[in-house]
């Protein structure tokens, strides 16, 4: 039986202090390139700063400039990122079709792009509905507020 080494006694190698650690945002190689998780990847940064002045390394919103930390996850800019990603998928397929046009691909570029302005016009329709409703809701809680001065006086 080989013998055991002593507690006391210090093992050769590296020390395993946090400075020597793999930083656990980006997972750096060891040729030193940055590497992000698989999670990621393909994503944009937060464009907020960090209290510390750092920018904020987390993900943004898909379609959003912020991550959920930094507002993100508010009803205002999930609407926001919804109406951009539409409004890029709208564009794309514009792209796509104007390098198809004269090729039998036209026509799949075309229905890319017809369907895309679609939704892109359902969900702007969606918006004026919904800034309609907030618009009369206003009307009745002012109408409320001024009904309750009257009763009250």
């Amino acid at each position: 039986m080989p013998p055991r080494p002593e507690l006391t006694e210090a093992q050769p190698g590296p020390s395993r202090t946090l400075a020597h650690m793999p930083d656990p945002i980006t997972r750096t190689r060891a040729r030193g390139k940055p590497r992000l998780h698989k999670l990621r990847r393909g994503r944009d940064r937060c464009g907020a700063r960090c209290r510390d002045g750092h920018l904020c390394e987390a993900p943004a919103i898909k379609g959003g400039l912020r991550c959920l930390r930094h507002g993100g996850g508010s009803p205002q800019a999930q609407i926001a990122a919804q109406h951009r990603v539409l409004q890029l998928a709208l564009y794309t397929a514009a792209r796509e079709w104007e390098a198809a046009r004269d090729t039998w691909r036209a026509d799949c570029a075309m229905g890319r792009w017809s369907v895309a302005e679609r939704e892109l016009r359902a969900y702007e329709a969606k918006l004026a509905y919904l800034a309609e409703l907030r618009a009369e809701v206003r009307q009745l809680k002012a109408g409320a507020a001024s009904d309750a001065g009257r009763v009250a006086r």
